[in-house]
């Protein structure tokens, strides 16, 4: 084996790990993103705050 090959095929695998770690913290974020906009609508649901006939018809444009 090369002096090239082994510094390629001791790389990849900290590059993977890297990947992994940021799609990782992504994931973290996202759920907890997801976990406060679930609290919100939760809390204004049953208050009748907000209406789901009313928050369906303003999305229709994003579909």
């Amino acid at each position: 084996m090369s002096l090239k090959e082994s510094i390629v095929e001791d790389v990849a695998p900290e590059r993977f790990a890297a990947q992994l770690r940021e799609f990782k913290e992504a994931a973290i974020k996202f759920s907890r993103t997801l976990a406060t906009v679930r609290a919100t609508l939760l809390l204004k649901l049953p208050s009748g705050e907000l209406s789901v006939a009313a928050t369906s018809s303003s999305l229709e444009g994003f579909a």
